[in-house]
């Protein structure tokens, strides 16, 4: 925490059992990218947006999960 701590400010626990309720309701994924080609593991931005849309990133094209 303390690394945590010089960067960042006002830290608070998230409830725990909120976070269990919300990972809950979302699916991971194996999948290969369409651009690098490369295998992966992950969530889908859309899904992770419906439970907790703070955690999700959107440019001109593309939504992205803040990991």
């Amino acid at each position: 925490m303390d690394t945590i701590a010089k960067i960042k400010e006002d830290i608070k626990l998230i409830n725990p059992l909120d976070n269990i309720n919300k990972l809950m309701k979302l699916k991971g994924y194996e999948y290969t990218s369409k651009v690098t080609k490369n295998k992966d593991k992950g969530v889908i931005a859309q899904q992770v947006e419906k439970v907790s849309p703070e955690l999700v990133d959107t440019n001109d094209k593309y939504k992205g999960v803040k990991y």
